[in-house]
Formats: structure tokens, C-alpha cells, sequence
């Protein structure tokens, strides 16, 4: 691609990670293309979030890869040194570290020539020197507020506009085509990256069912996924795409679901939710329009929130009472919460 004219600062924007992650941390690379409408960026994410950047333009490019493949690119010479390629063509002067970017990503960042390389330490980075302007690691601060502090940083010896305190929502309508909620739809996502995240399908199921009777239930799966023991009543929609994902959720009176990926969806469409937390932190609860996301957690466990303790791909509970966290959630207090939301915010018409 060549640009009208020459862009000085050019960034590589490393944030290989689920889609959750990324839905969050999108606020930082759109706030780059509005304040910092004059730099060249070099976004590096995974296939299963790559749609929500958009597409690449004349001064912005992206590299996809699976996020395993990526973190152990350090076992393949010839994979490390196609990347360090495709950087390096790129020619960064800036590199900016999601803090949940592993020790590939910060090598590369040593290594792509970059003088200025924005990042968080954390205790499992052991490459010295990756970063040369640290932003202070804060694990109790929502994710959302963590990514904007990196953003701050980057930006902090640059002209330009000066940013917003807090980061804006991240903004979706790319991937929408019009639309609008309809009235009395109850969209269900039973999905989460690790199974210990999820409330038991057989809950979803029973929810589902006593649901169908008063409203338009949808149950979202993925792909040719198969769903055994789904009421007649409810509709099966596959997912085939992001953004058919994101309209259907956008269509809902009410998601229900639990904190992963599709919720921030939820949140970044304003889409009122229930969520059934478990074991997730409290610094992935929503930062934006917060009061239409219910979010369900056992406040007496002392285990909780697991995901602070424990790394989150290990998937293990560690309670002597497995997932106590998700059995407290009966499908009758579930279906309490979710009619009650659905008259607050989506019978109400808001």
C-alpha cells in the first residue's frame, strides 16, 4: 500500500489474545486513529478477533495468527524470523505491549528496532531491555482502564489532541449492517474460552425451555457445533462470523451468557445482560455502560475470583466443592434475574 503522503510515527501494536481481550483494548487503537489520525499502525491479533479492527487501510496493516502458534514461536527459528521479517518491513519507531503479551511479543518488539517500546512488566516477562518506558501494572484496575494507561504513555511526548481521561467505548457499527432490537428476543451464548468458566449446558437448556413460552429465545452456537436436548421453541442460530455474532446480539432485548467474549460484545453494544460470572475477576467486569450488565457472582466464596490466584489456562478449580462458584446458579434463580432485567431495561423500552 502507498500512502498520499509520508507518516513519521509508525507503531507495532502487539495483541495476540482471545476475543474478549481485544473487544476491550479495541478503544485504544481507535482512539490512536482519531487523535493520532497522522501515524501508521501495524496491528498484530489473532483470526478470532481480527474482524473487529476492520479492515487494513493505506495507513494501517494487520497480522493474524493464532495466538499458540504465536506465543511458541520461540520453538520454530523459521516462524520468529517470518515475523521479525514482517515487522521489520514495517519499520516501527514505537512498539506498544498489551500487559498480556507473552515474551514473543517482546522480543520481537526488542528486536523490530523500535526506540520507544511501551509495556507493562509483569512477572512472567524475562526478556530484559523489551521495554524502555514502562506504564505501571495495576491488577486491580479494570482491563479496559489498563489498556488506556499504556495508550497514555505512548502518546505522552507526541503532539497531537490530548486523549480523553477514561477510554470512550469501542465502537462496533463496522460490523453492523442497520438492524435493531426486537422486542421480546432473549439471545443465549452457553460458550466461554475454558470450560470452567461456563454455567452447566444442562442449566442453559432448562433456561432456555422456560423461557420459549413468553418471548423469542435464540441459542447461539458456533459453526456445525451441536446442541443435544434444545427445546423445538428456541431457535438455533449458528454463528458462521464475527459479525453475525455481533448483529445477533445487537438484536436482543436481553443477552444472557457468561464473562466471556460475546459479553463484551454485550457491553460494547450496549446490549442489556445477564452474566454468570464464576471464577472471573472483578477487573473484567464492564467499564462501559455498566448499569445494563448484570453480573451474577457468589460474593461468600473465599476461592473467588480464581482467575486472580490461579494462570486462567491452567481451567482448574481448586475448591474441595468443584465450581461451587457456578452450582450456586440454579436455572430458577437465573430466570428471576433475567425477567426482572428484561422489565427494567428492555419491556421498558430502553
Amino acid at each position: 500500500m502507498v500512502c498520499s503522503q509520508g507518516i513519521v510515527v509508525k507503531v507495532a501494536i502487539f495483541k495476540i489474545n482471545q476475543l474478549g481481550d481485544n473487544i476491550v483494548f479495541l478503544s485504544v487503537v481507535q482512539a490512536l486513529r482519531r487523535f493520532r489520525s497522522d501515524w501508521e499502525l501495524f496491528v498484530l491479533t489473532t483470526p478470532i478477533a481480527a474482524a473487529i479492527y476492520g479492515p487494513e487501510t493505506c495507513s494501517e496493516r494487520h497480522l493474524i495468527m493464532e495466538r499458540g502458534r504465536f506465543n511458541s514461536a520461540w520453538k520454530s527459528p523459521q516462524t520468529l524470523f517470518w515475523l521479525l521479517g514482517q515487522i521489520r518491513h514495517f519499520r516501527p519507531n514505537r512498539c506498544l505491549f498489551a500487559t498480556d503479551q507473552g515474551n514473543v511479543a517482546h522480543l520481537l518488539g526488542k528486536m523490530s528496532g523500535a526506540k520507544i517500546r511501551v509495556g507493562s512488566r509483569r512477572p512472567f516477562h524475562k526478556v530484559p531491555g523489551a521495554i524502555t518506558h514502562e506504564a505501571p501494572f495495576d491488577p486491580s484496575a479494570n482491563v479496559a482502564l489498563d489498556g488506556w494507561r499504556l495508550l497514555q504513555k505512548l502518546t505522552a511526548d507526541t503532539e497531537g489532541p490530548s486523549l480523553p481521561d477514561i477510554p470512550p467505548p469501542p465502537n462496533l457499527s463496522h460490523l453492523l449492517e442497520g438492524g435493531h432490537r426486537i422486542a421480546g428476543r432473549v439471545a443465549i451464548h452457553p460458550g466461554a474460552s475454558h470450560e470452567y468458566q461456563r454455567w452447566p449446558m444442562d442449566r442453559y437448556l432448562a433456561l432456555a425451555k422456560h423461557l420459549e413460552s413468553d418471548f423469542e429465545v435464540l441459542w447461539i452456537s458456533h459453526g456445525s457445533e451441536s446442541v443435544a436436548g434444545l427445546s423445538r421453541k428456541v431457535k438455533l442460530v449458528r454463528s458462521q462470523s464475527l459479525e453475525e455474532l455481533v448483529r445477533l446480539i445487537a438484536s436482543a432485548n436481553l443477552f444472557v451468557g457468561n464473562n466471556s467474549g460475546p459479553h463484551h460484545l454485550a457491553t460494547a453494544l450496549a446490549t442489556p445482560s445477564v452474566i454468570i460470572n464464576g471464577p472471573t475477576a472483578r477487573n473484567w467486569d464492564p467499564f462501559w455502560h455498566s448499569d445494563r450488565i448484570l453480573m451474577l457472582r457468589d460474593e461468600t466464596l473465599p476461592c473467588l475470583p480464581c482467575d486472580s490466584v490461579f494462570p486462567a489456562n491452567a481451567g482448574e478449580c481448586r475448591n474441595v466443592k468443584r465450581m461451587a462458584c457456578m452450582e450456586k446458579w440454579t436455572v430458577d434463580v437465573i430466570e428471576e434475574h433475567v425477567r426482572m432485567w428484561l422489565h427494567r431495561w428492555a419491556i421498558a423500552g430502553k
